[in-house]
Parts: structure tokens; sequence; C-alpha cells
């Protein structure tokens, strides 16, 4: 009978098996942990861009206001951080309140993210598509929704029958747009060909120090975009 061949492995061969291991397992931890903050941060901003885009769209489509707010319960509006929850509801009479015949239309859970409404604590979008109740004085639109008794200029048509934007969180900002953005209160800086002082802005950061964020911006119009922003810890 001819020698049995015994199978296995050296302790060289071991060692070495086991080091490309480390190495692997040591690339990629980090990367992937990496992956999902930045795909946390980026799902987090498609919400927040969809309820904007919703509410612009059902004001348009119901001809009435329609607001968008941080809230714990979906039936009031809280000034804190968006991060808790938020809702997209009807908003007439009085602007950031439900109240009368007011209707929610969507809700929506809290994520794990700091996320903030710069300087305002809620959106307001008028039957037009435009940023309505600016200033959050009670039932004004603040000259955004064009006087029906004015003769309306052929670009202010055309612009009110565009159709709505629809923004999305990818993973390059706006060219001439740089921003930096804290947790839970930073804004997004205007750079050479960035927001104008009009212009209403969310903040979104990862609650992990050293990773990039992304800025919401909505013009007086109701057009929204999104740049990359600088989180702080």
């Amino acid at each position: 009978m001819g020698r049995r061949r015994i199978l296995g492995t050296t302790t060289t061969e071991v060692v070495f098996f086991l080091l490309i291991g480390a190495v692997t397992i040591g690339y990629a931890v980090p990367n992937f942990k990496d992956f999902v903050i930045n795909n946390r941060t980026i799902s987090g901003t498609n919400l927040v861009v969809s309820a904007l885009n919703f509410a612009r769209s059902e004001a348009i489509k119901r001809g009435v206001p329609v607001s968008t707010c941080a809230s714990l319960d979906y039936a009031t509006c809280v000034d804190s951080g968006w991060h808790d929850g938020w809702m997209v509801f009807t908003d007439e009479p009085i602007a950031g309140i439900i109240d009368g015949s007011d209707e929610v239309l969507r809700k929506q859970p809290g994520v794990e993210l700091d996320i903030t409404l710069v300087g305002q604590t809620f959106i307001r979008f008028a039957p037009n598509g435009s940023l309505a109740g600016f200033y959050q004085d009670a039932d004004e639109f603040e000259g955004l929704v064009e006087d029906s008794s004015q003769p309306s200029s052929f670009g202010t048509w055309v612009v009110h029958l565009l159709p709505i934007n629809s923004a999305y969180a990818n993973s390059s900002g706006s060219s001439g747009s740089s921003g930096s953005g804290g947790q839970g209160g930073g804004s997004v800086a205007q750079g050479g060909g960035g927001s104008s002082s009009s212009t209403l802005t969310f903040t979104v950061c990862p609650r992990t120090a050293g990773y990039k964020g992304r800025g919401i911006e909505i013009s007086p119009t109701g057009r929204i975009s999104t740049v990359i922003i600088d989180c702080t810890s």
C-alpha cells in the first residue's frame, strides 16, 4: 500500500492567513463606518428634501398654504431640532398652528442625525409654490404671492409654471457655494455663488465628529438645493 497523504497546514501558513485577515479587517472596518455614517446623512437629507417638495407640491395642488415643521406629537410645532420628527400640514388661517380645517398630510419619525432649521420654526409654502409667511407674521405672504390685481410679467408666469424642483443629497456641493454648519445650530456660509440672505437653510449633520454634513437651502421662490457643509462636534 502506498503512503497515505496527510493533509493540513503549517504554522507558517496559519500565521500568513491570520496576517492577511488582520490587514483586511483593519482596512475594511473604518471604511465601512464611513460608508454607514455618510449613507445615514444622505438618507436623512433626502427625507427632509422629500418633505419640503411634498409640502410645496401640495400647496400648489390644493391652493392653500402648506407648512412643514418639527413635531413630537404630530399635532403641534416645536422650536427644537428636527431629529425628533416632523410633519407636513395644511396651514391656514394662522401660520404655524394646526387650527380650523387644517389637516396633517405626512408624519416623519425621528432620525439619528442633528437636523436644524436655521432661524425659523417652520417653513410655509404659498399656493404658487413660493415661501409664505417668511417672517412668521400670522397670515402674511410677505409679498411672495403675486397680487392678482396687478399685471403679470411673462417671466413671472414662466417661473410659476416650471415643474417643482427635486433636490437630492448628492456627494458634491453647488458650484461657488461653500458652507460650515454646526450640529444643532450651524449655518451655511455665503460663498462666491452661495445663498442670499433671504434663503432659508437646514443643516443636517451626523452625530459623529469629523464627518461632512448637508445644507438644504430653500429660496424665496421655493426652489430647493443641497450643498456639502463642514459639521463641528
